[in-house]
């Protein structure tokens, strides 16, 4: 069974789109777990995190660090620490999919505790020209708008794609994480390559 995670964010919204289009084709093929700006939502979205099945898929939707995975935000409600070091282990035994910035450094640093069964991380998934201008590197490759935009849509179809083609095909979460890849290397070439760190 998938169960999706997705803390309510104004600037991830887009990522909704993912969700939507599985549902699209197979209707409901997972769980929503919805997390709004509230600390009793926190506390109800980790409950029913603890509550999900051995070996079960889990992808997460929203923002991260090297130390954490957020929560839900908005403009009344500040967004703050979901799963951490200490919160990892409601993952033990599942496979997970953390469509987050620097989840794969959180991942790593976190491999011998949180008992996952296997897991897809990323380095910096830069949606916003705000994290572009507060980026050196991204600044120097000459990032617009329309670049962003177009790289958004691309994480949405290759997530979505790869989600959709494992359900119909009875994939594995390896051959997920190996289709994923195949099909970032087809995609890579239409964004700046900076925009993409994948571990």
């Amino acid at each position: 069974m998938i169960y999706i995670v997705y803390p309510y964010d104004s600037s991830t919204e887009f990522l909704l789109k993912i969700p939507s289009l599985i549902e699209e084709r197979h209707g409901s093929a997972f769980t929503m777990i919805k997390i709004e700006a509230t600390d009793s939502s926190y506390a109800s979205g980790l409950d029913s995190l603890s509550k999900v099945p051995d070996d079960s898929i889990v992808l997460f939707m929203g923002h991260g660090q090297s130390d954490l995975l957020y929560g839900a935000e908005s403009s009344t409600f500040e967004k703050k620490k979901l799963i951490g070091k200490s919160e990892i282990k409601i993952l033990s035994n599942k496979y997970f999919f953390s469509l987050s910035c620097n989840s794969n450094e959180f991942l790593h640093s976190t491999f011998n505790s949180s008992k996952i069964i296997n897991s897809i991380g990323f380095g910096s998934l830069p949606t916003e020209m705000i994290e572009v201008e507060n980026n050196n590197k991204l600044k120097q490759q000459g990032i617009t708008e329309s670049i962003i935009a177009n790289y958004k849509n691309i994480l949405v179809e290759l997530v979505s794609t790869s989600f959709c083609d494992m359900i119909e095909k009875q994939q594995s979460f390896y051959e997920l994480s190996n289709y994923f890849m195949l099909r970032l290397n087809k995609k890579i070439s239409q964004v700046p390559q900076s925009l993409y760190y994948v571990k």
